[in-house]
């Protein structure tokens, strides 16, 4: 008995206008301010901005506009991509608007952007998130858009869409993506003195040459004295702008920064591994933005953290 395998033309056809979704890949080579609207002004590192939108009728002209350079600012985006060194487009044909879908598939693998960018009916969402690699070299962001390039609605049992397939999907190959990184990085640091606004007055220099800190520590050294040591600094402007405000290079003292997905007990495993090695820390700072963790390790010397970075790089 021959079967018959079913077409199903009409869901095709559906499917084939120039209308769905897209992703934009947005690449700024330096690190810049750009005002967004009335949303306001914001600092946006240098690296890779991915932004979700929609187009339910003439999809290509959209992400056509989208890449032109000089154009009315009306949306979000319209401010980011006239200052975008790159942009690229990936358009999602679908009779379905899935921005939301899209978004929140992006929220668990990337850092979110400002809140309620793209997203003004929602304030307390983002359709902008940002990487510092080149998206289309991360794993995970293949498996989200696999998933909604393919998806289709079920049409007599043969055309399928598991919406819930793609999370487990995604969460296994973003585990495995995100292995732990440990890196030496170097702390800077000054006396400062024990008085209101002394911690500020370091920092303000550091932010107008664009830092982004992920390690600021202060507290009392001495009777009416105090050190603070912040991380990471780069470029030659926030060099420049660490020596203005008087923070040098804290030779003395050696410094591993861990980051990877936040996982329970995972400070314990850390420390105990060190401490099996029989190495001493100086200090510890650690905190967990959404699924992500960061850790900052200090040792007193060279030796310790090549010998913390081995054991860590065993261990994690």
């Amino acid at each position: 008995m021959k079967k018959v395998l079913e077409i199903p033309r009409d869901c095709l056809q559906r499917e084939v206008h120039d209308r769905g979704s897209y992703f934009l890949i947005v690449r700024l080579k330096e690190a810049k301010r750009i005002e967004i609207g009335r949303l306001g002004t914001f600092h946006f590192r240098k690296g890779y901005y991915l932004y979700v939108g929609s187009a339910m009728k003439n999809l290509s002209a959209r992400i056509a506009r989208h890449k032109r350079k000089r154009k009315p600012l009306r949306w979000h985006i319209d401010y980011l991509t006239t200052e975008a060194d790159e942009i690229t487009a990936l358009p999602i044909r679908s009779s379905r608007r899935q921005e939301r879908q899209l978004a929140e598939a992006l929220s668990s693998i990337f850092e979110q952007g400002p809140p309620g960018f793209g997203a003004s009916d929602c304030p307390s969402r983002t359709h902008l998130f940002y990487s510092p690699q080149d998206p289309l070299t991360r794993k995970p962001f293949h498996a989200v858009f696999r998933e909604f390039c393919f998806q289709f609605p079920r049409v007599h049992g043969i055309l399928q869409s598991d919406r819930t397939k793609w999370k487990s999907v995604a969460k296994n190959i973003k585990e495995a993506d995100m292995a732990y990184s440990i890196k030496k990085v170097d702390v800077w640091s000054a006396m400062i003195a024990d008085r209101p606004g002394a911690v500020a007055a370091r920092l303000e220099p550091l932010a107008e040459a664009g830092a982004q800190l992920e390690f600021v520590l202060a507290r009392r050294d001495k009777p009416r004295t105090g050190i603070v040591f912040v991380a990471p600094l780069k470029g030659a402007a926030q060099l420049q702008a660490a020596k203005k405000a008087g923070l040098s290079k804290a030779d003395d003292l050696r410094a591993l920064r861990v980051e990877g997905p936040d996982k329970k007990g995972l400070g314990a495993r850390l420390t105990g591994a060190l401490a099996d090695a029989g190495i001493n820390m100086r200090g510890i700072s650690a905190a967990a933005i959404g699924r992500k963790c960061i850790f900052y390790l200090a040792f007193d010397s060279q030796r310790d953290a090549t010998k913390a970075h081995r054991v860590l790089s065993k261990a994690l």
